[in-house]
């Protein structure tokens, strides 16, 4: 595993020793442990440039591609590996921008990330320059995975993970995984500085710890199957986390494994929609136990899968510990447009049985779509033709790529989006088969049921979604609820006059902050749509640009660096609440600001 610091500097071009006379300036510096005295050897460096015009900001956003950028625009590089004292120096230097791209295997930067940056001008009074590199050495985790009688568990899978954001929510982020030895003992390095929770997995023989397959028998084993979390819990808000600083090792750190849940969840498919076509009833594509606690830390991206068995419509979920759940199943229709079926469960300490599993065919629902009052009709091209289908009437995999997905739009257009925590096939179903009515609506003849957020794509140049209606109803910021019967049309109001706001991000000490992420936040009434919010970095010079900003009330700023999506986050935005500046966008223009930026400690 390779962890990288940048440093992007503006300096001056590479050129051979025959040239030194005409090229005086010098970058060198020394790579030092946080104290500022040790010097770390053999940390590779590479430096690369002259970089202008495109390439310049290219390396500022894809720090980890400065050497493809070089390659690509043409421009030299050189590289150096620090001596004993951990010194580096590059000689020969003209005017100009380089990076500086700094790793070694194990360390981090000072601020415990992947990755900084910083400006700096070669010019003729200034032509030599010598920096301070800090980087933190990795810490390691190690311990002993035992089950409840305290032998130990051979080829156990274990984790380091750490509270990440995914649209504003506390998720877990895997951030290493290393499996047992024979004696049960595991040891997780070249941990980066920072604060973890470690759980313990027991997977199939022959698994590795982050594969996840589908079985013939439609379970799908993984490392979500059952999990214990440090020191032996199996809730992640319940386990210890550790606070690891640099170069630390933490021995100890011994996981007992809590009992398998052996609860069954078991009841009947209903389905209404094989029954309304007449097609042989389907076995249904995967089942999900999504938990319903908003607080939980749940594992990023994947849903929680079970071992579950089915036959005729009657289905069992094996293994399922105690706690809140949407159980979800899909089927897909005689177009292979896979439709859900949903119910709450409380799972208890017993057995749960005669789980009723419902799945309908969907509801139509209209939109018509409005700018500055004016209705812009329905305009909906006609699908791509395909040809054929496979034996047995089944269609093609063209086929239902052209049904879900269609040709592209001829104007706006209403969008869905699942609301459910994890990535939800029913976003692109929603849309399939739309169609235009005589009076100018798009008709979604079969959405399947579920809790969306809304939204419209395709909107004019200066344009932007002002309010979502459904009947008398704003439903833009909070969504719809979609079940059997269908909701009231839905009213799309567009308004033109956006504006533009532009600014530089400067640091402490007054200079541009390169990459920074500035932040546009909504009113604290609003900040549950995630579709108000912009964000984007700031260039080398510090400048940046935010387009097509709706009017309203906003906060703006800027982090030297900050989590994904963690500005969405209630308790996370709290604590800069006070650090932002209070902005109000009008239609049409351009505001221009400075702002401080945020220091990553």
């Amino acid at each position: 595993m390779r962890f990288f610091c940048f440093l992007l500097l503006a300096a001056a071009s590479l050129q051979g020793a025959t040239q030194s006379n005409a090229n005086p300036g010098v970058i060198s510096g020394t790579v030092v442990r946080p104290d500022g005295m040790t010097g770390i050897a053999d940390v590779q460096i590479l430096i690369v440039g002259p970089l202008t015009g495109p390439a310049a900001n290219a390396a500022i956003t894809m720090p980890f591609m400065i050497e493809e950028i070089a390659d690509g625009a043409g421009m030299p590089k050189a590289s150096a590996i620090t001596n004993s004292d951990g010194r580096f120096e590059f000689k020969n230097l003209a005017i100009g921008q380089y990076a500086i791209r700094v790793q070694r295997e194990g360390y981090f930067n000072a601020a415990g990330d992947t990755l900084s940056a910083q400006s700096i001008v070669l010019n003729a009074t200034t032509p030599v320059i010598d920096l301070r590199v800090p980087m933190m050495r990795g810490a390691t985790i190690s311990g002993r995975v035992r089950d409840s009688a305290g032998q130990p568990i051979p080829n156990a899978s274990v984790a380091t993970y750490r509270i990440g954001y995914q649209n504003g929510r506390e998720i877990l982020e895997s951030v290493n995984s290393k499996s047992a030895d024979d004696r049960g003992e595991y040891r997780l390095f070249w941990l980066q500085p920072d604060e973890y929770y470690v759980g313990a997995a027991i997977l199939p023989p022959g698994q590795a710890p982050t594969q996840i397959f589908l079985s013939p028998s439609g379970s799908i084993p993984s490392e979500q199957l059952f999990r214990t979390f440090y020191p032996g819990v199996q809730s992640a808000r319940a386990a210890s986390r550790l606070k690891i600083k640099e170069g630390d090792s933490l021995p100890g750190i011994d996981i007992n494994m809590a009992p398998k849940p052996a609860m069954k969840v078991s009841g009947r498919i209903i389905n209404t929609l094989t029954q309304a076509n007449g097609q042989p009833e389907p076995t249904p594509a995967n089942f999900y136990l999504m938990p319903r606690d908003a607080t939980a830390l749940n594992l990023a991206a994947v849903p929680y899968f079970r071992n579950m068995s089915q036959v005729n419509g009657e289905f069992e979920i094996r293994g399922v510990p105690p706690g809140s759940y949407d159980l979800v199943t899909t089927l897909p229709d005689s177009n292979g447009r896979a439709f859900p079926g949903r119910v709450s469960i409380e799972v208890g300490n017993q057995d749960l049985q005669g789980v009723t599993l419902s799945i309908h065919p969907g509801a139509e629902i209209k939109a018509r779509i409005f700018l500055d009052g004016k209705l812009i009709p329905a305009a909906v091209p006609p699908a791509p033709q395909t040809t054929g289908t496979v034996p047995g009437g089944i269609v093609t995999a063209e086929t239902l790529r052209a049904q879900i997905i269609g040709a592209p739009s001829t104007g706006p257009r209403l969008q869905f989006r699942s609301k459910d925590l994890y990535y939800s096939v029913f976003d692109s179903v929603a849309s399939a088969g739309v169609r235009a009515d005589a009076e100018g609506a798009y008709v979604y003849p079969s959405v399947p049921e579920g809790a969306y957020s809304l939204n419209a794509t395709g909107i004019p140049a200066n344009a932007y979604v002002a309010d979502i209606r459904s009947g008398d109803k704003s439903v833009y910021d909070n969504g719809i609820v979609v079940g059997d019967q269908p909701p009231a049309p839905i009213d799309v109001m567009l308004s033109s006059g956006v504006q533009s706001i532009r600014g530089t991000v400067r640091s402490v000490d007054g200079k541009p902050a390169v990459g920074a992420m500035v932040v546009l936040v909504p009113p604290p009434a609003r900040r549950q749509n995630v579709l108000l919010y912009r964000n984007v970095r700031s260039l080398i010079t510090g400048e940046f640009t935010i387009a097509n900003v709706p009017p309203g009330n906003y906060k703006l700023f800027a982090w030297e660096t900050v989590p994904n999506t963690a500005f969405m986050n209630a308790a996370f935005i709290a604590k800069f609440e006070s650090l932002g500046r209070e902005i109000s966008v009008a239609a049409g223009g351009t505001l221009s600001f400075e702002l401080p930026v945020i220091p990553r400690n």
